[in-house]
Formats: structure tokens, C-alpha cells, sequence
């Protein structure tokens, strides 16, 4: 990863965090009633390219930057619904984790 030694090891902790988030919800999707197979499967989707794309950030500054105010509470659905609000406002602004 680029940046300097205290810009990495805060990158890494909010990575950890974020992931563990968006583990929760692929996770909370992939067990859901048959009926809403259909939208789970798509939330899995989109939550695995999220974590994909996060994963494969070398930019210590880039998760910096978007994940900076992402501060885990302990409740996993508080947690969930804040990293994707900060996903659907970057993604708004065209950012996207490349």
C-alpha cells in the first residue's frame, strides 16, 4: 500500500472495519427466504464488488479520505447502514475504489 507508515496502519483499521460491514451483509443475504432470493442475490453483488474494489486499493489517502469518519459503534446494523451511506455518496460523486 502507498503512504506513509501512520497513513497505512490507519488505512488498514478502516479497511478492516469496512470489510467486516460488508461480510455482515453478504452474509445476512445470502440466508435470506427463498422469495427475495432474487434481490439478495444482487445485494451480495454489489457488496462483493465494494469489497472487491476496497481490497484491491493500494491508496492509503483514497480509503483515508472516504472511510476517515466511519467510526464502528459495536450495533453491526448502524455500522452497515453508515459505510453505505458513505459508499452511495462517493458513488454519487462518480468515485469509485479502483
Amino acid at each position: 500500500m502507498k503512504g506513509s507508515e501512520k497513513q497505512i496502519k490507519w488505512a488498514e483499521d478502516l479497511k478492516e472495519n469496512v470489510v467486516k460491514c460488508i461480510d455482515a451483509v453478504v452474509e445476512g443475504n445470502r440466508n435470506a427466504p427463498a422469495q427475495y432470493k432474487e434481490q439478495a442475490d444482487a445485494i451480495v453483488t454489489i457488496w462483493e464488488n465494494r469489497k472487491t474494489k476496497l481490497l484491491a486499493c493500494d491508496s492509503a489517502s483514497k480509503i483515508i479520505d472516504y472511510f476517515q469518519f466511519f467510526k464502528p459503534t459495536g450495533n453491526i446494523n448502524s455500522d452497515v447502514m453508515s459505510v453505505n451511506a458513505i459508499y452511495e455518496t462517493t458513488l454519487n460523486n462518480g468515485y469509485e475504489f479502483k
